[in-house]
């Protein structure tokens, strides 16, 4: 296919037929993908040959053949789009990158070029590519403009989707009752449903990010590696007195996709029948090797082939402390 969803990448990986290289950018694969445990074993199939552009010596960088050194945001030009508001903001750089890095966009350019590639697309300069995502944006000047203000509002008024009412659907309006749905294979209304409650002897595990991480990045930063501390479970203390364990306790969390080492901290955070485990740790640093999506099976969402993520049920029991 053109593209697969990541929830399909050990399914790809793990037949030589359908993959016989992976080339990886901005995305530590081992410790975002599900199915870590046998992701792994795909990565270490010797005819797999793989490129990773990084920054930083990362899990997956690990088992590449050939690791292309990237720059980082202070060392290029580049436009910042936030989530959460309607602004723009310049990304100036500040200093030439260090040794033989480049920029990912000057990467794949020179690797265009290797390739004997001929669309004009793959060698657009940065500064072109800027130009053009400012007149998209709406902003009327140059990145010399933004860059002398720094940050700059796109509209006096917040923007608003569908304002005029009007939906890309057939009938134009909202469609609660939806012959596309349907025709997926599921209701054409919507249902209220929730999960069954988790089999006996199993607590729902939750992986929302912590308080220092959105996601994987900085996960090697040794500061806010002290701030995350020791990889752990969080438990309601109603689950950890029906486990007969205690704050502190070392214990494995187990299912049929992996298992992780952590110790156990007993938190009203969690609440009775779940457990969190945070996401985002990389995966090298700690016990395990592993972190919480070794426990993720890859199940998908009824549509667009997301991630089930809350979906996740495991054991938790009392291990041996190391010696």
């Amino acid at each position: 296919p053109g593209s697969i969803s990541h929830m399909d990448l050990a399914d790809h990986l793990a037949d030589p037929a359908a993959s016989k290289a992976l080339f990886a950018w901005n995305n530590n694969i081992l410790a975002s993908s599900p199915e870590q445990g046998r992701l792994r074993r795909c990565l270490a199939r010797e005819d797999l040959f793989q490129v990773s552009v990084e920054q930083f010596h990362t899990d997956t960088t690990a088992y590449a053949d050939i690791v292309l050194p990237a720059s980082s945001f202070l060392e290029f030009d580049d436009l910042v789009v936030p989530y959460f508001d309607l602004t723009l903001s310049a990304q100036v750089k500040v200093t030439e990158p260090m040794g033989d890095s480049l920029p990912n966009q000057e990467i794949f350019r020179r690797i265009a070029k290797a390739l004997g590639l001929n669309d004009p697309a793959l060698y657009e300069s940065d500064e072109a590519i800027i130009a053009a995502c400012l007149s998209a944006a709406g902003y009327g000047g140059s990145f010399e403009d933004l860059k002398a203000v720094g940050t700059v509002r796109l509209f006096d008024a917040p923007r608003i989707q569908f304002a005029d009412g009007t939906f890309d659907t057939p009938s134009g309006k909202i469609e609660i009752a939806c012959e596309a749905i349907q025709a997926e294979g599921l209701p054409r209304l919507p249902e209220p449903h929730a999960d069954a409650p988790t089999a006996t002897g199993r607590l729902r595990i939750l992986s929302p990010a912590s308080a220092w991480q959105m996601n994987s990045s900085y996960g090697n930063d040794g500061e806010i590696r002290r701030k995350l501390g020791e990889a752990a479970v969080l438990v309601h203390p109603d689950d950890a007195r029906s486990l007969s364990l205690t704050d502190g306790d070392p214990v494995s969390v187990q299912n049929e996709t992996g298992a992780l080492d952590l110790v156990l901290r007993v938190s009203n955070t969690a609440q009775p029948g779940m457990a969190v485990i945070y996401k985002g740790r990389w995966p090298r640093f700690d016990r395990s090797v592993a972190n919480v999506n070794v426990l993720n099976p890859g199940n998908k969402t009824d549509l667009a082939d997301s991630s089930c993520v809350h979906a996740i049920e495991a054991t938790i029991s009392r291990r041996e402390a190391a010696e």
